[in-house]
This record gives C-alpha cells, sequence and structure tokens, in this order.
C-alpha cells in the first residue's frame, strides 16, 4: 500500500517555493496508527523516477527535510512504522496544525 497518494502529491507546490515564510501552508499529513511518528509536507516535485518532498518529520525529534518519497517509505519500513496519508486532513499553517513556526530551514539528502 502506497504510503501517500499521487493527487495528494500533486496538491504540494514547489519546492523552495515557502523559503521565505515563517508559518508555510502543510499541504499533507503523513501519520503512524498511533501518531508516535507524524510528516507534515509543504512542498514537492518530481526529481527523475521520483517525486521529492521537503517538510517537518516528527518522531523521537522535529527535523525539517528534503528527502524523496522512495528513501521515506523505505526508512520507515525499515524502522517498523507504518504511515498513512490522512485523507480528512485539509492545508493549514504550520502554526495552527504542529503549534508552531519555523526558525530556519534544513535540508536532507534528496
Amino acid at each position: 500500500m502506497q504510503m501517500v497518494t499521487v493527487s495528494a502529491l500533486k496538491t504540494l507546490p514547489p519546492l523552495y517555493s515557502q523559503d521565505t515564510k515563517d508559518d508555510p501552508i502543510i499541504y499533507v499529513k503523513l501519520a503512524s496508527a498511533d501518531e508516535s511518528w507524524v510528516g507534515y509536507l509543504t512542498e514537492g516535485a518530481h526529481v527523475g523516477e521520483d517525486f521529492v518532498v521537503f517538510g517537518l518529520f516528527v518522531g523521537a525529534g522535529r527535523t525539517w527535510g528534503q528527502l524523496s518519497v522512495k528513501k521515506l517509505e523505505e526508512g520507515l519500513h525499515n524502522a517498523g512504522i507504518s504511515a498513512h496519508e490522512e485523507a480528512s486532513f485539509h492545508p493549514a499553517p504550520l502554526s495552527r496544525v504542529a503549534g508552531f513556526r519555523r526558525t530556519r530551514r534544513t535540508r536532507l539528502d534528496a
């Protein structure tokens, strides 16, 4: 089963389009069943055969990062985490969704 649908990925604005925003819009929310891991996606783009996303990933810590959907799915699978897209989620500012604003932007290897 796919973690996130193609239609949800298509709602993401281009990578780097929210760089200057302290309170970016979250377009897609991914979560484990018990919500011990959550991904808030803000941007994305096709890169070769894959789709690269940028967002806030919350688990043992809180990290902003950019990585491919394939690597994200593999990493979660290897960690024993099953995550899914929350279909009922509606786009909203980070401050409303997660309760804080971004202080700096960090990128992980795509």
